[in-house]
């Protein structure tokens, strides 16, 4: 192998190629990236800060419903007097004719309504 001055060209060539890659190019994306992953850490710690938050407003919403609802249960007692007694229903039997009938005359009300349905 010949060492001759094209092999010195070539790297001065490349340390200055080098040189100006890693000052103009590489550090600037680098900045670049690393304020945008500050700024997603950033976001990302405002988001669990904010899921806390709703986390401890939740818990404290379900305890004061809770001491609500247990000092209200005292005040709030429906006296036995108060109570209205509703008789229950007699039961409706079914008649089938009386169904087959119904549905004929609905049928019959809906072709008349609307020509197209059967």
């Amino acid at each position: 192998m010949q060492i001759n001055f094209t092999f010195f060209l070539q790297i001065l060539n490349f340390v200055i190629t080098y040189w100006f890659l890693n000052k103009f190019m590489f550090k600037p994306v680098l900045v670049f990236i690393q304020k945008k992953k500050d700024l997603q850490d950033k976001v990302n710690l405002k988001i669990k800060k904010t899921e806390n938050n709703i986390y401890d407003l939740e818990n404290q919403k379900n305890k004061e419903l809770m001491y609500f609802q247990q000092g209200s249960k005292p005040k709030y007692n429906i006296e036995k007097d108060l109570v209205i007694n509703i008789p229950e229903q007699e039961k409706y039997t079914v008649n089938k004719q009386e169904v087959t009938s119904f549905i004929s005359k609905a049928k019959d009300l809906l072709v008349k309504r609307v020509p197209h349905v059967d």
